[in-house]
């Protein structure tokens, strides 16, 4: 799964049970590095994938907003409202649901489109294919 050496694009700033709201380092949006082999879903759009890593735990998230919003010195800040998807284990197995929520300072990284494809495809041989994802066509989704 996700490499540790992955770049770090943002942070947690807001924790609910049903949404995490992060900063992105970048002052823009468009300008926030794009490494994970995305090459036509920008990072921080709607319906995109990014992980919140604090510790041990990893979280993939999707994308549910994307705006802007003034700090405290009333500089441009770039937020994206997160929907917590689930768990990423040890061994890289996804789980659904969230049994250990971050907390505020927790990191923002991107997903690969390779971590993607494995997460999605895990039921391929015994599960319907139900659609592609909508950030990347080229991944089937399978329930």
């Amino acid at each position: 799964m996700t490499n540790d050496n992955s770049r770090q694009i943002g942070v947690v700033t807001d924790v609910t049970a049903e949404l995490l709201t992060a900063k992105l380092y970048s002052k823009r949006r468009e300008d926030v590095p794009n490494s994970a082999g995305h090459d036509h879903a920008s990072t921080g759009r709607v319906g995109s994938y990014l992980l919140v890593k604090q510790g041990d735990s990893r979280i993939l998230a999707m994308v549910e907003r994307s705006y802007q919003a003034a700090d405290r010195q009333g500089q441009a800040a770039y937020l994206v409202r997160l929907t917590p998807l689930g768990e990423i284990g040890e061994e890289g197995e996804f789980n659904r649901g969230v049994s250990h929520f971050p907390t505020r300072g927790a990191g923002l990284f991107e997903v690969s489109q390779d971590d993607l494809h494995a997460i999605f495809s895990r039921h391929s041989e015994v599960s319907y294919k139900i659609g592609r994802l909508t950030s990347f066509e080229d991944i089937d989704v399978y329930m």
